[in-house]
């Protein structure tokens, strides 16, 4: 019996796993996206705690607003919305150009990743690798 508790209970986890891996992923690439600003400018440092706050406040306004019917469908679109939320609340402080930069980053980030890390570097600090050509 302690078994088959043990098993109902990891696959119910591997189950929630599965479903919050969306917007995981979306949030560390956001999270990575702002650590980027920080080549373009020390000032725009952003700890991982005030990140976390930020994605905790998001989930509790966004979760809490019961606007889909089933838990799939509201992660999914999370995945989606967090991006607009996250530039909302956390491009305030830059000047900007840089708030265009992170903009674009963010349109970038939408298109799962289609630019090279060595695009985004020049992105970001406008210096081109010596093996980017």
């Amino acid at each position: 019996a302690k078994v088959d508790k043990a098993e109902h209970a990891l696959s119910e986890l591997l189950k929630a796993r599965t479903q919050y891996a969306p917007l995981a992923l979306c949030a560390q690439r956001v999270f990575s996206l702002l650590q980027r600003l920080e080549a373009v400018s020390p000032l725009y440092a952003v700890s991982l705690t005030s990140f976390i706050e930020t994605f905790t406040k998001f989930l509790w306004n966004y979760m809490g607003a019961g606007l889909v019917a089933s838990k799939e469908q509201e992660l999914e679109a999370a995945a989606s919305d967090f991006e607009v939320f996250a530039h909302q609340e956390l491009s305030h402080g830059l000047q900007d150009t840089h708030r265009l930069l992170f903009a674009l980053f963010l349109a970038i980030n939408k298109q799962s990743a289609s630019v090279s890390p060595k695009e985004l570097q020049y992105l970001t600090t406008g210096e081109i690798p010596p093996d980017f050509l």
